[in-house]
C-alpha cells in the first residue's frame, strides 16, 4: 500500500500501513481495506478515556449510587413498561430477565441516551496502535471491517464508545458477528438505530450463550450473623446455598434462597460494608463487563426496576486504593511469594485471593479488601 499523509503521528502511520498489510490475509474485500486506509484517524480522546474507566477508578460504593440514582430508576421503570413486548419477547426466547436486559442498557448508555459518537475505526485504530493488548484490539477492527463490508450497516453510522462498543447494549464487533439476532427472528441484527428491540434481543442470546440460568437471579444484598467467619468470602469461593443458609445467612428483603445452586459471598467494600451473595449469573454477567462494581450495579439496579427490592445499603466512607497504589500492593504480594495475576493495577480475584490469604496471618479481618492499612502495613 502506498503511504499517504497523516496528521496522526508517525508511529500510528506505521502501524496503520502494518495492519492494512496483514488485514489482506483477513479475507478482507481491498475496497473496504483501502477505504479504511484512507478515512481512518488516530484519535487522542480515546486513550485518555481508557485511563479513566469508573468501574476500577471508583469504590464499590462511589460506583453503585453513581449508577443507581432515582432518575436512573424512575426512567427505568417506564422504559421497562414501554418496551414491555420487546423485553418480554427477549425473556421468553433467550430465558434472561428483562428487568436484567433493561439495567444492562441503563448502565450501558443510559437507555440509549449515550450511544458513542466516536468512529469505531478511529477507537480501535488508536488502541491498537498504542500498544496495549495489540492483538486483542486489532481482531475487534478485523470485526468491525467484516460488518461493514457485509453490508449490514454504512461505516459511517458504526459509531461506538471509546472501546469500540456499539449500540444501546454496547456490542463489541467481534460480539456482534457472533450473539447478535433480529428480534423479529428475519434478517440481520440491527443495533445502532433508535429501536432498541435487536440490542436488547442479541445481549439476551449473548448471555444465554455464556451460560446464564433461567429463573436464578444473579445475586441480593444479606445479613450475616455475629461471629461470621470472613476467610469464606470471596466470588472464587462457591458453596451450595444451603451452607449459606445454614450459616445464618439471611437476605435483607426476606426471600428465600436455597435453591439457588452453588453461591459466593462478596464484600465489595471490605467487612464494615454491605454483604452480597451472588449466584452462577453474577458471574455470566463477568462476562459481559468483567468489573465486579459493574455486575454489582446491575443486579441492584435491576431489583430497583422490576420488583422494587432494591435495599437502603450504608456504605462505608472509603477511598479505594489508586490504580498505582495496587499495583505497588501487587509487587509486595509477589515479593512475598503470593500470585497476583499480573502487576497491572486491577484487583483480579487473584489478588483479592493473596490479599485473603496474607491478612489472617498479620491480624487483618481476611476479607480480602485492598485497603491503605494493609499497604502501608506491608510496605513497613
Amino acid at each position: 500500500m502506498t503511504a499517504i499523509a497523516h496528521s496522526e503521528s508517525n508511529e500510528f502511520s506505521s502501524w496503520l500501513t502494518s495492519f492494512c498489510n496483514r488485514a489482506d490475509d483477513a479475507d478482507l474485500p481491498k475496497a473496504t481495506i483501502e477505504r479504511f486506509f484512507h478515512s481512518v484517524q488516530f484519535n487522542p480522546e480515546v486513550l485518555a478515556k481508557s485511563n479513566a474507566q469508573p468501574e476500577f477508578g471508583l469504590s464499590a460504593g462511589a460506583y453503585v449510587n453513581r449508577v443507581l440514582t432515582q432518575k436512573r430508576i424512575t426512567r427505568g421503570r417506564r422504559l421497562f413498561s414501554q418496551f414491555a413486548n420487546a423485553l418480554e419477547a427477549a425473556e421468553l426466547q433467550f430465558g434472561v430477565s428483562a428487568a436484567i436486559l433493561t439495567a444492562i442498557w441503563g448502565i450501558e448508555t443510559d437507555y440509549g441516551r449515550l450511544r458513542g459518537d466516536l468512529s469505531v475505526f478511529d477507537a480501535l485504530a488508536t488502541l491498537a496502535a498504542s500498544g496495549s493488548r495489540q492483538v486483542f484490539w486489532e481482531t475487534e477492527l478485523i470485526a468491525a471491517l467484516q460488518i461493514v463490508a457485509s453490508g449490514v450497516v454504512p461505516a459511517n453510522r458504526m459509531n461506538s464508545s471509546w472501546a469500540g462498543a456499539m449500540g444501546h447494549t454496547q456490542f463489541m464487533p467481534s460480539s456482534y458477528l457472533l450473539h447478535a439476532v433480529r428480534l423479529s427472528g428475519n434478517g440481520d441484527a440491527n443495533i445502532w438505530g433508535d429501536d432498541p428491540s435487536d440490542s436488547l434481543a442479541s445481549t439476551a442470546n449473548y448471555l444465554t450463550k455464556k451460560g446464564w440460568r433461567t429463573q436464578l437471579p444473579s445475586g441480593a444484598a444479606v445479613t450475616l450473623p455475629t461471629g461470621f467467619r470472613f476467610s469464606t468470602c470471596g466470588h472464587w469461593k462457591a458453596k451450595p446455598a444451603t451452607y449459606w443458609k445454614d450459616s445464618g445467612v439471611r437476605l435483607m428483603d426476606g426471600r428465600p434462597f436455597s435453591d439457588w445452586g452453588d453461591c459466593s459471598l462478596i464484600l465489595p467494600a471490605g467487612h464494615k460494608g454491605p454483604c452480597f451473595l451472588i449466584t452462577a449469573n453474577f458471574h455470566t454477567l463477568l462476562q459481559y463487563n468483567r468489573s465486579l462494581h459493574y455486575s454489582l450495579a446491575t443486579t441492584l439496579l435491576a431489583e430497583s426496576i422490576d420488583e422494587n427490592l432494591g435495599c437502603n445499603l450504608i456504605w462505608p466512607n472509603t477511598f479505594p486504593l489508586s490504580r498505582q497504589e495496587i499495583k505497588e500492593l501487587q509487587i509486595l504480594l509477589v515479593k512475598k511469594g503470593f500470585e497476583t495475576g499480573g502487576i497491572d493495577g486491577i484487583a483480579g480475584w487473584r489478588t483479592l485471593q493473596s490479599i485473603q490469604a496474607i491478612q489472617m496471618p498479620l491480624g487483618f479481618v481476611p476479607d480480602g479488601y485492598p485497603n491503605k492499612c494493609l499497604l502501608n502495613h506491608l510496605r513497613n
